[in-house]
């Protein structure tokens, strides 16, 4: 099955030829680079669950996957140094006390709590940065379950928010991230702003 021919597959059979055919597309050379790039931003590397994801996210169209994909490699790499967030680059906002993760959901994906009222909007790129820590943390609280799917549950709380907790910069980074860095992840998003 061939990307210029795009069709979505009908079953697990099609879906791994896609996901093969993701890998090829990578190489010669670019899997093992990407691979890397990966690694060193602090993710599993090329794995059949990422391959997969990547899929899914792009609709299966792998050649606009693997592009995203590289991509998403080259962003780890250079902005995920030593493989994670710290603490001390998010300070500000874990001050906030407004992001919680609340161990599993009942389906076993990691469950965060955002409470919108104690966020207060300032430097985009250091909230993008405190989602990433969120998100990264989520991802690894999940690697802890054997039989996680992969997928987030998040819920924004909404109770006594005020327009000083308004962020549309914020918002923006949350739907750039998602979209770019973390495709597939979303099992559920409750209450969330109307923008969602």
């Amino acid at each position: 099955m061939s990307s210029t021919k795009f069709k979505k597959p009908t079953n697990t059979a099609e879906e791994d030829v896609l996901v093969a055919e993701l890998r090829l597309l990578l190489s010669p050379g670019g899997s093992a680079l990407v691979d890397e790039q990966l690694k060193q931003g602090g993710e599993n590397g090329l794995d059949v669950l990422t391959l997969r994801r990547w899929a899914v996210a792009r609709k299966w169209d792998v050649a606009h996957a693997a592009k995203d994909l590289a991509a998403h490699a080259v962003y780890r790499s250079l902005n995920i140094l030593g493989g994670r967030v710290t603490q001390d680059q998010v300070q500000a906002d874990l001050d906030q006390k407004k992001t919680f993760l609340n161990g599993y959901d009942n389906q076993g994906n990691p469950f965060i709590l955002l409470l919108c009222k104690r966020h207060f909007a300032h430097n985009p790129e250091m909230s993008a940065k405190a989602i990433e820590y969120t998100l990264d943390a989520a991802v690894r609280l999940g690697e802890l379950n054997p039989a996680w799917t992969g997928k987030l549950s998040i819920v924004f709380d909404l109770a006594g928010i005020g327009y000083a907790n308004f962020d549309t910069a914020s918002l923006k980074k949350v739907f750039e991230l998602l979209q770019n860095h973390y495709p597939e992840r979303l099992a559920r998003i409750r209450g969330a702003p109307m923008i969602f």
